[in-house]
């Protein structure tokens, strides 16, 4: 995992990089006692509470990752034998990207970003990115539950060949924080303006 609380230090004052990796919705909670090295993993109510107008940024995985087996999208979820076994030997593919909420604004990379196949006057959903769930649940927690204003999503990223979300993650986020103590602006070329 990229470390979290290394990255803080190079941030500029006004963002805090959330120190844990976001990977959990509040109705696994109970689950993670069994969870080995519980304390990397946050819950996204508890990184919610954490987010703060002025810039917060969050690492957030995505399903299979190393608590996944504990959710109940997994115990139903349509999983070969193979896949399951894969998963519990921890080469399962899993995902990782960043939510970045800053000005009232998310913006989320996603390594596995695609653009839509050809342009539209309509702004897609982020419900129709299936590799986002926790984004969205992220994004609800704040919204419903911290009463924080949401007035644009952006999307972007992309260009993994490699299946290392983690470590394109990772790298971004570092250069994000550096972008942003150098007092520079976030690049949006190439991102796609969503709807919640």
């Amino acid at each position: 995992m990229a470390n979290l609380q290394s990255l803080q230090k190079l941030a500029p004052a006004s963002l805090k990089v959330y120190p844990l990796e976001v990977c959990f919705n509040d109705g696994n909670q109970r689950d993670l006692h069994s969870v080995a090295h519980v304390e990397e993993y946050g819950l996204a109510s508890n990184a919610a509470k954490d987010s703060r107008v002025s810039g917060t940024l969050f690492m957030v995985a995505s399903g299979p990752h190393p608590v996944w087996k504990l959710t109940q999208a997994y115990r139903s979820g349509d999983w070969t034998d193979e896949e399951r076994e894969k998963h519990e030997k921890g080469l399962a593919e899993w995902h990782s990207f960043t939510v970045l909420y800053k000005d009232r604004k998310i913006y989320i990379y996603d390594p596995c970003y695609l653009p839509p196949a050809t342009p539209s006057a309509s702004l897609r959903r982020l419900v129709t990115f299936p590799n986002l769930q926790m984004a969205r649940n992220l994004i609800n927690q704040m919204v419903v539950n911290q009463r924080r204003r949401v007035d644009e999503i952006w999307v972007g990223g992309g260009g993994n060949t490699t299946q290392d979300c983690r470590g394109m993650t990772a790298r971004w986020m570092e250069d994000l924080v550096l972008r942003l103590a150098r007092g520079e602006d976030i690049d949006l070329i190439g991102w796609e303006h969503i709807r919640k």
